[in-house]
């Protein structure tokens, strides 16, 4: 019997060691993009590029232009996109766009494709919605991450909404039903001390309330 126990304690530990080695070998999007920036050198051109309020379709095409790689775009994917890069890897700018827009990226031969990733944990953590056409938004947060609640907000409604530095893990919660987006934004700022403010060139900034001047 004790012979029958140790065996099958060997066995769970073989288990759960192939397990932890497989979970730890499966390579990020960052690792698979630079093992093979030999093989397809248009990863490591630098480009600069200035958008505003474009379709990701369009951005990625601009890149495609620029450095002579073969990238492919979900159709399905609805996001404007407002950056400015200046002498950037193409490879950096694809990290990018996968990181803030929570996109997967995959490569067959030498044709990169660009598709919404199917474990997107931030939509399963919170929750939001919007009426595009009376341009109301819902919000239903409890401890989310403020990253990735952002990322949820921009990706639903198309509108760019940013992060002052030092943001970076801040929980926030709310719930807010059918209001108008630049309100919303306001009530869920302002409920967990912080403040919006709409820039000229239409993103919205989050930061935190700074202290009264004594």
């Amino acid at each position: 019997m004790a012979v029958k126990k140790i065996i099958s304690c060997i066995f769970l530990f073989a288990c759960l060691t192939f397990y932890t080695y497989g979970q730890e070998n499966i390579p990020t999007i960052e690792e698979k993009l630079n093992s093979l920036t030999g093989e397809i050198p248009a990863l490591n051109q630098r480009i600069t590029i200035s958008v505003s309020n474009v379709s990701i379709h369009e951005f990625v095409r601009a890149i495609a232009n620029s450095s002579g790689l073969n990238i492919n775009v979900d159709p399905g994917i609805a996001i404007m996109v407002s950056n400015n890069f200046n002498d950037v890897r193409v490879l950096d700018i694809l990290l990018f766009l996968s990181r803030e827009y929570l996109l997967n990226i995959s490569v067959i031969g030498n044709i990169v494709s660009v598709y919404k990733s199917s474990d997107d944990t931030a939509l399963q953590k919170g929750k939001i919605t919007y009426d595009s056409t009376n341009s109301l938004l819902s919000i239903d947060l409890r401890e989310e991450n403020l990253q990735d609640a952002v990322k949820l907000i921009t990706r639903a409604t198309n509108r760019n909404v940013i992060l002052s530095p030092g943001l970076e893990g801040t929980i926030v919660s709310g719930y807010i039903l059918n209001m108008p987006f630049d309100n919303a934004l306001e009530k869920l700022a302002y409920s967990n001390s912080l403040q919006m403010e709409k820039t000229t060139d239409n993103f919205y900034l989050l930061s935190r309330v700074l202290p009264e001047a004594t």
